[in-house]
């Protein structure tokens, strides 16, 4: 069975390979309508990669993650 993005089911299916639970999870994707909904429907935190720097809210470079988790902004 083909399931695609946003479709909750792919994430939760990643996350039964994994063998996390989706409040251990982040989904980080550069479509809000596809990853970011998609990620939160599954309960997983989405969090928008715009290397534009245009949303607010956005990370624009995914090297900031370490320093966003460190901080407490993720």
């Amino acid at each position: 069975e083909k399931v695609e993005k946003p479709d909750p089911l792919l994430f939760h299916r990643v996350l039964d390979r994994l063998g996390a639970r989706p409040e251990q999870a982040l989904h980080v994707g550069n479509l809000s309508h596809v990853d970011i909904d998609g990620a939160r429907a599954a309960g997983i935190d989405g969090l928008l990669l715009d290397r534009s720097g245009t949303n607010e809210g956005a990370v624009a470079d995914l090297l900031d993650l370490p320093r966003l988790a460190r901080d407490g902004g993720l």
